[in-house]
């Protein structure tokens, strides 16, 4: 096919095409010195100040699009041998004692299927509901507030213990966005940069004569 493309396409159609190369090749050649400028040149540090007062003019631009959670979910096996250890362990998850939370891991590393400890960072709550026998959907609209959540199965017991809940559609939290504002500043900082390089750029080339403007 490019055999044939070569010799049957006319020389119209040839200067299109060396046109369009040409044209392309500046934009790369222009792409990555701009790229390699920016990367050696631009340092940007953005401070938690920065990120905060960010997020505070433009906090209704962070709507959840699903709720999320802080929590703790277990899995424990539904047998008659550790009904005990089983009933500690619910007994220890109604506690918010940080001791209480350590022994939990403990005995929960011993008897448990599945232990994860959500309480410092934020979760979909669909990543944890889907774990628990039903139907997902109708158990996430039961869940509004902190609670317990106890299920079970022939095999299992799930418990969901929700510490903190944010509902779908209302202004994320700042520390679930924290780490997607310091992206956009980021950005943010490397347009600003790159238009003033551009801008530097054409001035100087006009006050050398290198520009001519028709």
């Amino acid at each position: 096919m490019l055999h044939l493309a070569g010799a049957n396409l006319s020389d119209s159609v040839r200067a299109i095409i060396n046109k369009q190369v040409s044209e392309y090749r500046s934009s790369l050649l222009i792409h990555h010195y701009k790229k390699e400028y920016i990367n050696k040149k631009l340092v940007v540090n953005v401070s938690d100040e920065e990120i905060e007062a960010y997020y505070n003019v433009n906090k209704e631009n962070f709507l959840l699009p699903t709720s999320i959670i802080k929590a703790h979910f277990i899995i424990l096996p539904q047998n008659g041998e550790n009904d005990k250890t089983v009933k500690e362990i619910k007994k220890l998850l109604k506690s918010k004692n940080s001791d209480d939370i350590a022994k939990l891991e403990e005995m929960s590393v011993m008897v448990a299927k599945r232990y994860d400890n959500f309480d410092t960072a934020w979760v979909e709550i669909n990543h944890i509901l889907n774990l628990i026998p039903g139907d997902v959907n109708e158990l996430e609209r039961t869940i509004n507030r902190p609670q317990i959540i106890e299920k079970s199965d022939n095999e299992n017991i799930y418990i969901l213990r929700i510490d903190k809940f944010k509902e779908k559609q209302t202004i994320a939290p700042l520390d679930y966005v924290f780490d997607e504002i310091r992206l956009i500043i980021e950005n943010q900082h490397k347009l600003n940069f790159e238009y003033e390089f551009e801008k530097q750029i054409n001035q100087d080339s006009r006050e050398n004569g290198n520009v001519t403007i028709y």
